[in-house]
């Protein structure tokens, strides 16, 4: 598990690369001390019990939640985001639990003024959303399309890098690192 953790920092350590780059042909000429570079992680919460209004997790959707926190534990996030679902805060607890941080609770109805708070803050973020709001996010965040998210997908994550002005996205396949995951019934 150790080495598909460390494989997938530095799969992100390419895609930050990949940003500087394209800072570099655009012609940023500053690229040795940048102005600023983070990482946000945008993920879908982990399964849930039902389709009631805040239903919680599945017993696979607690090991996700803890495949989360067992990814993104080593890859300096500085603060933890959840809209105000027992779902979602539930998928963002085991990563603020390691941290020794607090989860922060946005307004799901108002994505804008996250990406506004998440953009002023410039700090590497977590955030547990839902099928709809994922992809939305990601599309303000990075001002380009992101296809939207069906209600059964789960393995749908992206990371959005931002270098002095430059903004590169990654879709990650949860299949791909999740490989350890346990056998459930639900």
């Amino acid at each position: 598990m150790r080495a598909l953790l460390q494989l997938a920092a530095a799969l992100a350590l390419v895609a930050c690369t990949g940003v500087a780059a394209r800072a570099a042909e655009a012609g940023s000429d500053d690229l040795a001390e940048p102005k600023s570079l983070f990482s946000l992680v945008l993920v879908r919460h982990a399964e849930k019990t039902g389709d009631h209004s805040d239903p919680g997790l599945t017993e696979t959707g607690r090991h996700r939640a803890e495949f989360f926190a067992d990814w993104l534990e080593h890859m300096n996030i500085e603060s933890i985001w959840s809209s105000d679902y027992q779902r979602t805060r539930l998928s963002a607890q085991p990563l603020a639990e390691r941290l020794g941080t607090e989860i922060r609770i946005y307004n799901a109805r108002n994505l804008q003024e996250l990406a506004d708070t998440l953009l002023a803050e410039q700090e590497n973020a977590f955030v547990s959303g839902h099928s709809n709001t994922t992809p939305e996010l990601a599309a303000l965040l990075c001002k380009c399309e992101v296809s939207p998210m069906e209600d059964s997908q789960y393995e749908r994550a992206f990371r959005i890098t931002f270098l002095d002005g430059q903004t590169g996205i990654s879709e990650i396949d949860l299949n791909v690192l999740w490989t350890n995951r346990p056998d459930t019934s639900d």
